[in-house]
């Protein structure tokens, strides 16, 4: 039930935010990450509303970081923003919240 009322939620959200976690397993990512694309397309939500939080990079150095993000890139394509985060950190956020307030004033002024 839990499921259906966040599929409820998305479909009469203007944007998604995709949640990543880094430290997952290059396998499992690209699975998660695959499968929420279909669910997103199934309830026809678009890609240019749609941004990636790849969290957790306080766990992971740069190089890491930067591969998993490529791992990211070859699954959702380049046209989708993805921005590193780490929420215990709070790295990334003042970013991620630019592009929410933004979108917000957009659906205001239209």
């Amino acid at each position: 039930a839990s499921f259906k009322l966040n599929l409820l939620d998305i479909n009469y959200s203007n944007m998604q935010i995709l949640v990543i976690d880094l430290t997952d397993k290059d396998e499992l990512m690209e699975i998660k990450l695959t499968e929420d694309l279909k669910i997103l397309k199934s309830i026809e939500k678009r890609e240019d509303n749609l941004v990636v939080a790849a969290n957790k990079t306080d766990l992971l150095s740069e190089r890491e970081i930067m591969k998993k993000i490529e791992k990211i890139r070859s699954v959702i394509g380049e046209e989708i923003p993805i921005i590193p985060t780490s929420a215990n950190r709070g790295i990334g956020l003042k970013e991620l919240a630019s592009i929410i307030t933004a979108e917000v004033r957009r659906e205001i002024i239209s």
